[in-house]
Parts: C-alpha cells; structure tokens; sequence
C-alpha cells in the first residue's frame, strides 16, 4: 500500500482519506477487503464512482459502490471466450 501511495500526488490524497476515515476502513473490511490486495486501486475507483454520481451516497447505493470498488479491482478474466455453435434447426 505504501508503494502505491508513494507514486505521486494523485494516488497519495485519496489513499490518505481512506486511512483517516474509520467507518471506511471498516466497511472494506467487512466487505472482505480489496481483491488480491489491490487496496490503492480500489480507492480510485471508489473516488472515481464518487465523483461521478451525485447518488453515490444516497441510501444503500454508497454500499454497492464501495463493493464494486473491492471486488472489480482486478480485472475479470473471461470464462466464455470460445462460442458453441448451436445449430438453427435445434432453435425451433
């Protein structure tokens, strides 16, 4: 975390926030935390999603927010990348 935070002025502001704000801190722990540790990443995105939706703190969406923040962290990896032919008479 500290060699996230140390790569410039963007990463060090909202990562500093996050470490002040105790219900945050709380919060990502009972959401089991960032996935693979990615706690700096997560935090952007938890600003960016913030920034970018004046709704973001209204009732429970803040959760949803911070869960998305946690869990798409790291990219996904796609399970169907290989498309069954399905034939079209089988459609009918």
């Amino acid at each position: 975390m500290a060699a996230f935070a140390e790569q410039g002025k963007d990463q060090e502001e909202p990562f500093g926030k996050m470490l002040s704000s105790n219900s945050l801190l709380v919060q990502m722990v009972v959401g089991d935390g960032a996935k693979d540790g990615n706690y700096g990443a997560a935090i952007l995105i938890y600003r960016k999603i913030w920034q970018a939706s004046e709704k973001a703190a209204e009732g429970s969406l803040w959760r949803l927010v911070l869960a998305i923040s946690l869990k798409h962290v790291t990219p996904l990896k796609q399970r169907n990348a290989v498309a069954k032919r399905i034939r079209q008479s089988s459609l009918i």
